[in-house]
């Protein structure tokens, strides 16, 4: 708070320094009369100084305005379809459970994540994990890991699913129980993350419309992540990423 006043204290002081020195070096040296010192225009000089320093500080949060822009990436996941693969597990609850059954999508499949460029490409596909892996579990066992080294510069954007993903992944807010309604900040901060995820998100759809065999795996689910990285190496040919 200090540097703050004392910033504007020497940009309202810049023109009666300014001043002095074009006395001192072109009146007093050269012996010729003393101007009067124009007070108002100085005042109002240093005035507009300060007023244009609040309008910088207020249009770039007193960061520079130089530097590269990095969009962020965007992380989804999907479950994609496959025939039934019996395979029995222990839930957490300790009930016996189909390995591959989504309660999601009430069906079976595997659950593989994806990281996006903003327009929607594919950038990377995760290796499939069965069916009841939920998206954040999923995200944290293949995805994290790896992207968490550059969150600090190129930030993630996820949906609601992905919500304690950690540092560098943004996500909506979600209403607490009990409230009708988020207030105006929150609102616009979900807004702004839902323009910029909307393409994004566009990305799986990328893949499984263009590559039926992403619609419905016939073979075993295990095999649903190498199956979906060769399309992802396909899709990137066809949009001239790949030479």
């Amino acid at each position: 708070m200090i540097r703050i006043i004392l910033e504007r204290m020497v940009l309202f002081a810049l023109p009666f320094a300014l001043f002095t020195a074009y006395v001192f070096v072109f009146h007093r040296r050269l012996q010729n009369p003393r101007p009067d010192t124009p007070w108002f225009w100085l005042t109002a000089t240093g005035l507009v100084l300060v007023i244009l320093s609040f309008f910088y500080v207020g249009l770039t949060d007193g960061e520079s305005t130089r530097g590269v822009y990095v969009a962020p990436q965007y992380v989804d996941g999907k479950i994609i379809p496959a025939d039934r693969c019996k395979e029995p597990a222990i839930s957490v609850k300790g009930e016996v459970i189909d390995l591959w059954y989504s309660g999601k999508k009430k069906g079976f499949g595997g659950n593989i994540q994806g990281v996006f460029y903003p327009g929607g490409l594919p950038v990377w596909i995760s290796d499939v994990l069965p069916g009841n892996v939920h998206d954040l579990a999923a995200a944290r066992e293949n995805v994290l890991p790896v992207l968490r080294n550059y969150t600090d510069e190129m930030p993630g954007l996820a949906d609601c699913g992905y919500e304690g993903a950690g540092h560098g992944i943004l996500t909506p807010v979600k209403k607490p129980k009990g409230v009708k309604e988020l207030d105006i900040n929150a609102r616009t901060r979900n807004m702004l993350l839902s323009s910029a995820r909307c393409l994004g998100e566009r990305g799986f759809a990328l893949l499984s419309q263009r590559w039926k065999t992403l619609q419905n795996v016939t073979a075993s689910p295990s095999e649903i992540g190498p199956i979906a990285r060769a399309a992802l190496v396909l899709t990137l040919f066809e949009h001239k990423r790949l030479a």
